[in-house]
């Protein structure tokens, strides 16, 4: 009863199981119970924590950069139009 859903297919859950609205973890865990070790299960959801916690961290990795590029590039037209902004209207910053 393994799940195609994963490359390696190491799941018996699939994740959209996580993300119904009348989710419960009871019922989850009676459910795979049912064909499954305590132990497996618990080993599973270890491993599909495991990868989600990868997949963030890379998500945060990969954006971050892009954020701080954003960031710099704000800060930048924001320093030139106030620059300008005070040069026409003749005022100084002290």
């Amino acid at each position: 009863m393994l799940n195609s859903d994963y490359p390696d297919g190491q799941f018996i859950f699939k994740e959209s199981e996580f993300e119904e609205e009348t989710f419960a973890a009871a019922s989850f865990v009676a459910k795979y119970r049912r064909v499954s070790s305590l132990e497996s299960i618990k080993e599973q959801l270890q491993q599909y924590s495991n990868g989600l916690k990868q997949q963030l961290y890379n998500i945060i990795n990969r954006d971050y950069k892009d954020f701080i590029t954003i960031s710099t590039k704000v800060v930048f037209c924001l320093s030139c139009f106030i620059g300008r902004f005070l040069f026409h209207t003749g005022r100084i910053i002290s």
